[in-house]
């Protein structure tokens, strides 16, 4: 085919045709691709942010390090205080314990000697 330049004309203007039909359906596609990317990209920011706002309340409900320590602190005191107070119940107790068995083993020991009185005097 010769060239002149009405087919030139034409050929070209086909060749940009063919180019910006292209062009216009690259740029389609990758506006679709760049709002599916925009919405995935929203959702995602979407959850950090919910995530942000749990950890955030659940911070809010936490205790300081140094309230922790003080009430830590109060209760190894008051631990402390009822340790002392069990033992020396339980020194009282044997101490009453040990009495009672002294007192027990005294009437039993004035028993005995009683009865070997008894015995021996009506023999």
């Amino acid at each position: 085919m010769p060239w002149d330049l009405e087919t030139l004309k034409t050929y070209v203007d086909t060749r940009l045709d063919a180019i910006g039909q292209r062009s216009d359906d690259r740029l389609s596609t990758i506006q679709r691709e760049s709002d599916t990317q925009a919405r995935d990209l929203t959702r995602r920011f979407d959850n950090v942010n919910e995530l942000r706002e749990l950890v955030n309340d659940q911070a809010a409900r936490f205790i300081t390090s140094d309230a922790y320590h003080a009430e830590h602190d109060a209760l190894n005191s008051r631990l402390d205080t009822l340790t002392n107070r069990v033992t020396t119940i339980e020194a009282s107790a044997t101490g009453t314990a040990r009495l009672f068995g002294f007192l027990v083993a005294g009437i039993g020991a004035i028993g005995a000697i009683a009865t070997t009185i008894i015995v021996l005097t009506h023999h």
